[in-house]
């Protein structure tokens, strides 16, 4: 069976890729385009899904949660400490 293979509206279409981002990813190495005769680029499916999954994995493993605290004087630090456990919570 053939891959399925797809234009780069479709892929705009489909999955929300850009032409200028499909080339940014072939230009990495992250993607590889099939050209017609014409020189027309198509993308296999599975090809961006694959891509799509690893930018997904990037994404979630970057992502985290930042807290801040302060105080103005130190008299108030244990102030700071409550904030910092409250926010912790």
């Amino acid at each position: 069976m053939a891959a399925k293979l797809l234009s780069v509206k479709e892929c705009k279409g489909i999955y929300g890729l850009s032409r200028m981002a499909l080339i940014n990813y072939e230009k990495k190495g992250l993607l590889k385009s099939l050209k017609t005769p014409g020189g027309i680029r198509r993308y296999r499916v599975e090809d961006i899904e694959r891509l799509l999954g690893m930018l997904e994995d990037k994404q979630e493993r970057v992502r985290g949660t930042i807290l801040y605290a302060r105080v103005s004087t130190r008299k108030q630090q244990p102030y700071l400490e409550n904030q910092v456990r409250r926010l912790e919570e």
